[in-house]
């Protein structure tokens, strides 16, 4: 298995491959439209310093975008800012280090650009390694998987906040992954994503590929679902003449040279769907699309797998140590903050995997200790409130409202939900601070439709068993259960 494990995604991607040179040699590059200008808004384009994606931060910034280069070697990364510098006096670019093999330094490049105050129009996730000898991240994951997915699936979820509040309903901030054909040559074993039971480069990188596509298709929902207005698009830019193919074996080598000549296309070329799916009004708004020679095209039938989207999302959050949780229960588009994380952007709050639904003003002490985590001092904001500032008090001695941490900020959104954001980080451990212990003095109802009536005996067998659920679940002891 080990031989073969080696050899079948070799032959697999080599026959995408073959496929992918017919179709460029009888068809053309995309022709790009004229594009917009684009003053005032930022862009970020992982890997801009060389190849594609200095292309695509070229172009942005000549349609007057402000570009942030990222990537992990700043000599080349200052280079690639003087030259486009030279060549537009349009737009405004510059260099941030982002190390994607590092989740050390993608938290600090989020840390970074958040600093910076700009709002986010459009991440371009292009940066990446191609069939490389085995080596690891300094987390220990397989350096492919690890930079070209998992790197920038914590990327984006780092500044999604940002994309969002920079977005609006009728002008969507926009996520490019960049992807690749490989990915129809892809297995996809969530049993062995690191491939540390048998490694072939072929198939790792395909495997990134395909992870990068799913990712895009998953999030999308998640950002449809939640009303949030940001776009997000994988892009297949063919097979483009850069320095990726070097870690080719030798006969694929000698044969790539002259064919790339013929049958390549440009790193201008390939770059040109990319910024199609960037900032071309055609695209308003149309997200979960993969893109090829700038149409709209079908990824593989492995991508469009929805359970398997679910499994890898859940695993690559597990990757990140769990400190970006999907709700699978309520509403898949609000993501979870754990204890550990700083709060810099806006989120819904959960507690024990349920949504926080924080009451409308504070309360006496014996409301104390309820499972409702934080009460929430003043009405919650209507949407065209924007964003409003109250007082929360939790669980503590003496009345609740008696202590008052640092505000928190309140707003609704679209969609009827309210998300939330602690003013001090220090105080992110409150919110899930409090024991699930449920203290009413109101009545609880519970309305179940039965089939017949019940007998007295039945009816208190029935009301003995739901108590004794309710203590299990942790409520008090002293509850009580009617029939009405």
């Amino acid at each position: 298995m080990g031989f073969l494990g080696v050899l079948l995604p070799m032959i697999r991607l080599y026959l995408v491959g073959v496929r992918v040179l017919l179709y460029q040699l009888f068809n053309r590059s995309f022709t790009l439209p004229a594009l917009p200008k684009q003053n005032g808004r930022v862009a970020i384009v992982t890997g801009g310093a060389r190849g594609m994606g200095f292309e695509v931060a070229r172009r942005l910034t000549e349609l007057g975008m402000h570009v942030i280069i990222a990537g992990n070697v700043e000599e080349e990364g200052l280079e690639a800012v003087t030259k486009i510098r030279g060549q537009t006096k349009e737009g405004k670019v510059e260099f941030l280090f982002l190390d994607l093999s590092s989740l050390h330094s993608v938290r600090q490049f989020a840390q970074r650009f958040k600093a910076t105050g700009l709002p986010l129009h459009v991440l371009v996730n292009n940066a990446g390694v191609m069939m490389v000898p085995e080596c690891q991240t300094e987390d220990g994951y397989e350096l492919q998987f690890g930079l070209n997915f998992l790197g920038h699936f914590l990327l984006t979820h780092l500044l999604l906040d940002t994309l969002t509040h920079s977005g609006h309903h009728d002008n969507h901030s926009r996520i490019v992954n960049m992807t690749s054909a490989t990915h129809y040559g892809a297995c996809l074993n969530l049993d062995d994503l690191q491939s540390r039971s048998c490694y072939s480069s072929h198939g790792a990188y395909a495997q990134s590929k395909l992870a990068l596509v799913m990712f895009t298709y998953s999030l999308h929902e998640q950002l449809v679902g939640g009303a949030v207005p940001v776009s997000t698009s994988a892009v297949d830019p063919g097979m483009v003449d850069t320095d990726l193919y070097q870690n080719l074996c030798s006969p694929a080598q000698l044969l790539q040279r002259p064919v790339a000549k013929l049958l390549f296309r440009t790193p201008a070329e390939g770059a040109s769907t990319a910024l199609f799916a960037a900032v071309a009004t055609e695209l308003e708004g149309v997200g979960g699309c993969y893109l090829y020679n700038g149409q709209r095209a079908a990824s593989s039938e492995t991508s469009y797998d929805q359970e398997l989207q679910a499994q890898l999302w859940k695993q690559s959050c597990s990757l990140l140590h769990d400190n970006w949780r999907a709700n699978t229960n309520l509403d898949r588009s609000l993501i979870r903050c754990d204890h550990d994380i700083q709060w810099q952007g806006w989120y819904r709050m959960f507690y024990q995997g349920t949504s926080v639904g924080m009451p409308e003003s504070c309360v006496p002490r014996f409301r104390c200790g309820t499972n409702v985590t934080l009460w929430l001092n003043g009405p919650h904001p209507r949407p065209e409130d924007g964003i409003v500032t109250r007082e929360v008090c939790g669980r503590w001695n003496g009345d609740c409202c008696d202590y008052k941490p640092p505000s928190i900020k309140v707003k609704a959104c679209p969609g009827n939900y309210t998300v939330y954001k602690l003013v001090d980080p220090l105080t992110c451990n409150m919110a899930y601070g409090t024991e699930p212990r449920t203290h009413f003095q109101q009545r609880l109802r519970l309305r179940m439709d039965l089939q017949r009536e019940l007998s007295h005996a039945e009816t208190a067998q029935f009301t003995s068993q739901i108590r004794e659920k309710l203590i299990q679940m942790g409520y008090p002891s002293d509850i009580t259960v009617k029939m009405v």
